[in-house]
């Protein structure tokens, strides 16, 4: 029930992370949010870097929602692994209630890929939400309202997994997300793939996105799906895809 509110028009910039400890509770989340009013706070990470490295970063988890947030990386840096917000989890167990809502991320400077199995590249970006065991699971994760524009590598990548499974086995089953909704989101100028959905079952849904202007410098796909069994996608809207014919 606690909140971390940041005041409205105000500014927080360094080459570290925020990253608050701690979980809430079932019907009682933490909410880091904006107070007052203006344009969103800015939460500024800098140039730093690093594997698990996020502007925003919870890792371990659970029942967060973060809002209004403007969130952002020193883009004429060097690439490296930098991500705008990272909900991340390397214990097993499932970890739940996961809210991202009307956040403003963009100039987060990931890594171009240097080839299409870059694994570590395809991690950075917007916002990342990854299991990294192989009986880590999320449930109930809403990605929603948000701006995403100018990153490299990605726009939004849920849930990715240590790698990718077939659906139904078992090893599926030990990492599939349920009751993920991402909705409503704006995505643009996106160096790879504007979403990477992977490890979803038919409780989740993807919806009434726009997503535009993508792989302006590498190869990619608007959406990019793996791993997915009976995830609904409906009403989303993508247009200006640079890949260019196989």
């Amino acid at each position: 029930g606690d909140k971390i509110l940041f005041k409205a028009g105000g500014s927080w910039t360094g080459t570290t992370q925020l990253h608050p400890k701690g979980s809430g509770v079932s019907g009682n989340p933490i909410i880091i949010d904006m107070y007052g009013t203006g344009a969103k706070p800015i939460i500024n990470s800098g140039t730093a870097t690093g594997t698990n490295t996020g502007t925003v970063y919870l890792d371990n988890q659970s029942y967060w929602e973060i809002n209004n947030l403007e969130i952002t990386t020193d883009y004429t840096a060097a690439d490296g692994e930098r991500r705008g917000i990272y909900l991340g989890a390397s214990s097993a167990g499932t970890f739940n209630h996961l809210y991202v809502r009307n956040c403003y991320i963009h100039h987060i400077r990931g890594r171009l890929s240097t080839s299409d199995g870059d694994t570590a590249a395809k991690r950075t970006g917007g916002i990342l939400v990854e299991g990294r065991n192989s009986s880590t699971k999320f449930n109930d994760i809403l990605i929603e309202d948000n701006t995403i524009t100018t990153c490299r590598n990605q726009g939004i990548v849920a849930v990715k997994g240590t790698s990718s499974v077939y659906p139904g086995t078992t090893a599926w089953n030990n990492m599939k997300a349920t009751n993920v909704i991402i909705r409503n989101n704006v995505i643009s100028d996106i160096t790879k793939n504007a979403m990477i959905i992977r490890n979803t079952d038919e409780s989740c849904l993807v919806e009434y996105n726009l997503l535009y202007n993508t792989a302006t410098l590498d190869s990619g796909n608007t959406i990019f799906t793996a791993s997915c069994w009976g995830t609904v996608f409906q009403y989303n809207e993508g247009y200006t895809n640079n890949a260019g014919p196989p």
